[in-house]
């Protein structure tokens, strides 16, 4: 965000720093839960306790972007980053989608389609960035959604995480076959019930 000049808002407000401290009186029930309007009545059901852990979560936001900035070689271990898709950019890539079908850039890639906000390129770039840490990771966009799709749209987040499990048993599998021996590996045996 820096280097595209966007700035960033503290992750905990002063005034969110204050209802936490305060917590204990039952001021938090008054307070406006950060949430999208579609959510808004289980989030605000549940925001008295979950502001409190949201709030350490971001706080130590820097540090663990810091941390996963060093481990960035998830190797072939499956990865699928969600990527929301707001309805306004939706509508405006399937228009420009139904006009531009046939255009194609000089090196053959297709052309952008959608003008964006910067802001909304950049975190796409991150997810991008994020999908490319793992041989076996990918980027799926969900349109017409924003970030609390998990809500609205949980199934698109159940079938990634089933992707994800499945493909991690997969390169979990032993590498033994019963009846088969292998130099130097002990004979394979059924997993204990």
């Amino acid at each position: 965000f820096a280097a595209a000049g966007i700035s960033k808002s503290p992750y905990v407000s002063a005034s969110q720093e204050l209802g936490l401290a305060l917590a204990w009186t039952g001021v938090m029930r008054l307070a406006n839960a950060p949430s999208d309007p579609l959510v808004e009545a289980p989030v605000r059901a549940y925001y008295p306790k979950s502001a409190a852990a949201n709030a350490r979560e971001a706080r130590r936001r820097e540090a663990s972007m810091a941390l996963a900035g060093k481990y960035r070689d998830l190797r072939n271990w499956p990865v699928v980053v969600l990527a929301r898709e707001l309805p306004e950019l939706t509508k405006a890539r399937a228009a420009e989608d139904a006009a531009n079908a046939y255009l194609l850039s000089s090196d053959g890639a297709a052309a952008p389609l959608v003008s964006a906000p910067e802001g909304e390129r950049v975190w796409r770039s991150l997810e991008a960035d994020l999908a490319g840490w793992s041989s076996r990771g990918r980027l799926e966009v969900v349109p017409n959604s924003n970030h609390a799709f998990f809500f609205t749209r949980p199934q698109v987040v159940v079938d990634a995480v089933n992707e994800v499990l499945a493909a991690a048993r997969v390169a979990r599998r032993p590498l033994q076959q019963p009846g088969l021996r292998y130099r130097g590996l002990p004979d394979w045996a059924p997993p204990a019930p």
